[in-house]
């Protein structure tokens, strides 16, 4: 007997491509903020270095204020570069935020089809089991039919 195909197949494709694309999407915003925090890693040990560069520069039996000052003005560029990474690592977390939110929606529309492809494939399999049954019982009643009118004889 032919099994009748799950007619929304197409759709459910669509959905895991699009579940597929959005935890891309996800994947691509994790990889940009952990690129920010490396560059975050690296300007904080910049700051480590001009603020040793400053102590330094006080520390000498003749204090050198150019180097101090040098040391000063870096140091108010890598914070205002901090700042900004700051910024820009809130603008990321809320960004991962959205597309966790997409994603979870994306997956639940595809398990939605799934569970539908299911019930489909439960409801083709009882309806073929029923018409097995049928025709075992239509064959039980013939043969009993014919064994029944040769017992008769």
């Amino acid at each position: 007997m032919a099994t009748k195909p799950f007619r929304l197949k197409t759709v459910q494709r669509l959905r895991e491509a699009d579940r597929d694309e959005a935890r891309g999407r996800l994947a691509e915003a994790y990889r940009a903020l952990e690129k920010l925090a490396d560059q975050q890693a690296t300007v904080s040990g910049e700051v480590a270095d001009a603020l040793r560069s400053q102590r330094n520069a006080f520390e000498k039996a003749q204090p050198d204020l150019n180097l101090a000052i040098e040391a000063q003005r870096f140091l108010a560029v890598l914070r205002a570069q901090q700042s900004t990474m700051e910024k820009q690592s809130g603008l990321l977390q809320a960004e991962i935020e959205k597309r966790r939110a997409a994603l979870a929606e994306a997956d639940r529309n595809v398990r939605l089809l799934e569970k539908l492809e299911e019930k489909h494939d439960a409801a083709v399999a009882l309806e073929q089991n029923r018409a097995e049954n049928a025709q075992l019982d239509e064959a039980a009643g013939l043969r009993h039919r014919r064994f029944g009118e040769e017992g008769s004889r």
